[in-house]
């Protein structure tokens, strides 16, 4: 897999789940919200997303998200071997393609089109939140709900939508039987009553957390650092692996890597950085996960990333001046949330910090009484300081 394969796939994988549902809440707002049959979306089945009446498809759609695709060239080998229904066929793409017209019926032997974005055939990835935002405004325009004027309750309706199919394909992702589909009355029923706190909070983490990687793998792909093809796999699994936990776990992986700021903390009534900080992820999580090369991550049952060589290194995204470290190291063994009992751990690995945890701790109170595990056997350590020993 090339760098560049790999930003587009990374990239793809969002935004085939928000066309999915900007063509659905189109198909609704057609429909009139009052209509006879059993509308579906579904997704991964044929092609990226499909719409279905009573069990047969009615249209069906790729998305392409290549920012270099201004050219038929790209899309000829997926539009020669495009599986369609018997009703619409259509292609995405996040950019003017200014020659389809140009196309062959060999090249395109099954009539795909472009799909129409209101006079567009294109659609920017930073452009679709506001068309989907619009069709969530015309449902409730439709039903004459006063919500249709809250610009802001749209994009919780919005980020909400996503996060319940992020929820359907993460499931499908993790068991190959499960079909992500979602009924268009469903979805409408989402739309309209108000969406569940806890969820929609936790997906603005899963979208920070998969965000920053997408733009991490677009930085080494602009900047043409080379990666060995095998390790961009494993780098590419291991973050599928995290983002594709149940939410419980998500949570508990979040808590894992921000023992100094989680404690005490509810998901719901947070600010995003104490549970996932986007510098912090990038500059230590990633930058280790990119630059181990002879060791591999292992993400245990209690959703602790670590490496073991000869002793345990605990993956974290610790940062600041040298300042806090004392407050930090206390934060730490007061933090009843987190529980490293599985394992020993040794070295919880940090941007700058090093040294015993219990002798930085400030004197007191220095360990919450419910853990199992000895705070003396834990040290910071510094990034390079770990890279150093797990890599030679």
């Amino acid at each position: 897999m090339s760098n560049r394969n790999a930003t587009a796939s990374w990239s793809g994988y969002s935004h085939q789940g928000k066309v999915g549902i900007l063509v659905a809440l189109k198909k609704l707002n057609k429909l009139g919200l009052d209509f006879d049959g059993e509308y579906t979306l579904d997704y991964e089945q044929q092609e990226d997303v499909r719409i279905l009446l009573n069990g047969e498809a009615i249209e069906v759609h790729q998305v392409k998200a290549r920012s270099s695709g201004n050219t038929i060239g790209t899309y000829t080998n997926a539009l020669e071997n495009f599986e369609p229904c018997d009703g619409g066929n259509f292609l995405h793409t996040i950019v003017n393609v200014h020659n389809w017209g140009n196309l062959t019926e060999e090249q395109n032997p099954y009539e795909v089109v472009l799909f129409d974005y209101g006079g567009q055939l294109y659609c920017d990835l930073d452009e679709i939140q506001e068309k989907i935002t619009n069709e969530i405004r015309l449902i409730f325009l439709t039903i004459e709900d006063d919500r249709a004027d809250n610009d802001n309750y749209l994009i919780q309706i919005y980020e909400y939508l996503l996060c319940q199919i992020d929820d359907l394909v993460r499931k499908a992702h993790n068991d190959q039987t499960y079909d992500p589909c979602i009924s268009l009355n469903d979805l409408l029923q989402i739309v309209i009553n108000n969406p569940d706190e806890y969820s929609s909070k936790l997906f603005t983490y899963r979208k920070a957390f998969y965000e920053t990687f997408e733009n991490y793998i677009k930085s080494i792909d602009e900047n043409d650092f080379k990666i060995e093809d095998d390790h961009l796999e494993y780098m590419i699994d291991r973050i599928e692996q995290i983002y594709c936990l149940e939410d419980q776990e998500f949570e508990k992986f979040l808590r894992n890597i921000n023992p100094h700021t989680t404690g005490g903390k509810r998901i719901s009534n947070t600010n995003v950085d104490e549970f996932f900080n986007r510098t912090n992820f990038e500059i230590i999580f990633l930058e280790v996960l990119q630059d181990v090369v002879n060791e591999e991550l292992e993400i245990n049952s209690k959703q602790i990333p670590k490496y073991f060589k000869n002793k345990s290194y605990l993956l974290t995204t610790i940062n600041g001046s040298d300042r806090l470290i004392n407050q930090y190291a206390k934060d730490i063994l007061i933090n009843s949330e987190i529980d490293f009992t599985e394992f020993e751990t040794d070295f919880l690995i940090t941007e700058r910090f090093e040294g015993k945890i219990s002798d930085l701790a400030p004197k007191g109170k220095q360990k919450d009484n419910r853990k199992f595990y000895v705070p003396k056997e834990m040290s910071f350590i510094t990034k390079d300081g770990a890279l150093d020993n797990l890599n030679n």
